[in-house]
């Protein structure tokens, strides 16, 4: 066929690779993601910004890709979801072979579990962009939430989600928020009152026998350091 001859003789291209190569020329220089919004089924239309994101970003893909052989080279829809976890888009619906083939790379770590996990750039991207604050910064454990959490209940005793998602605001979404909620909740750090919009937490009981523990264990190590006369 006609079309085969142009596109062997490099002439015309495979039908869809414009877009791609749109996409990955795009998001390869920290730009926004082409918008093909205003489109319909007889006319497309295209609107492409001139406006460089974030900087680090296009440095950062352009880094890894100097270092991969041809066949080994960062695809489009690689390029589409680093993108996308970059922004923490939330309605955004993740490849699970691509996720897998990024995960394998070492440029996406996952967090959360289940119906709760997501993703987020790996900490080879904050060490490359030189922004490792940002990578601690969303790379909270239970234990250093429990803590901010306790602090907040030791002033208002209790607190609704909506609570300890203004104070983690900057810091971790409310998906991230409510996935270590429902963590402190089953090991019952957390106690949860009620359902629905009525629902609130106060201190759980394992956290307060901890206390107790750690109390305990610190009277009889001040005693036997008095014995020893140490103290």
């Amino acid at each position: 066929m006609l079309t085969d001859i142009l596109q062997k003789t490099g002439i015309v291209e495979r039908s869809g690779q414009g877009v791609d190569k749109i996409y990955y020329q795009t998001l390869k220089e920290g730009k926004g993601e082409p918008d093909y919004s205003k489109s319909d089924d007889f006319a497309v239309e295209l609107n492409l910004s001139a406006v460089i994101e974030d900087k680090a970003f296009a440095l950062f893909i352009e880094s890894v890709q100097s270092e991969l052989s041809d066949d080994e080279k960062l695809s489009v829809q690689e390029i589409i979801h680093l993108n996308q976890f970059r922004m923490e888009s939330k309605d955004f619906i993740e490849d699970k072979l691509v996720v897998r083939k990024l995960l394998g790379r070492g440029m996406i770590e996952q967090r959360g579990k289940t119906s709760g996990t997501y993703y987020v750039l790996s900490r080879m991207y904050y060490e490359f962009s030189d922004e490792k604050g940002k990578y601690s910064k969303t790379n909270w454990d239970n234990n250093q939430a429990l803590m901010l959490i306790l602090e907040h209940l030791k002033n208002f005793e209790k607190a609704k989600m909506k609570d300890f998602v203004d104070l983690f605001q900057g810091r971790l979404s409310r998906k991230q928020v409510r996935n270590i909620v429902t963590k402190l909740v089953e090991k019952r750090e957390l106690k949860q009152h009620g359902t629905g919009t009525s629902t609130f937490y106060s201190v759980g009981e394992n956290f307060i026998k901890g206390l107790e523990i750690i109390g305990r264990a610190i009277e009889i190590g001040m005693k036997q350091m008095k014995d020893n006369g140490e103290i």
